[in-house]
């Protein structure tokens, strides 16, 4: 990967440019899918880390077309405090995985209903 690139909310983009990290901030799902796919079209290849809310809003078939290329590896950034029960944060955390790896699977002692 030549770029590293992290999109989040605005409020959220400052602390990772302080890192250093590329970072941009978009206020919206569809924003996000317009920059993703003019990187695509270009055939920029992209480490990119996207907020997890933007990521849940974002097509499902727009997110196959990502996970499909050659050029854009995916991860996803958990979006802020894990509450709830215990069985919610760990289908949180499940599903975080299953984002940044792209394949769908079931952990032991889970149930078949994830998508």
């Amino acid at each position: 990967m030549s770029r590293f690139i992290v999109i989040t909310r605005p409020d959220q983009v400052d602390g990772f440019r302080l890192t250093g990290t590329e970072a941009i901030a978009v206020n919206d799902a569809q924003e996000a899918q317009r920059l993703i796919a003019e990187w695509m079209e270009q055939g920029q290849d992209i480490l990119l880390a996207l907020d997890d809310a933007i990521f849940s809003s974002i097509e499902k078939s727009f997110i196959k077309r990502i996970y499909d290329s050659n050029h854009i590896i995916l991860v996803t950034i958990p979006d802020g405090p894990m509450h709830g029960t215990e069985s919610t944060r760990k289908k949180r955390m499940y599903d975080i995985i299953r984002h940044a790896t792209g394949i769908k699977f079931s952990f032991k002692g889970e149930d078949d209903t994830h998508e």
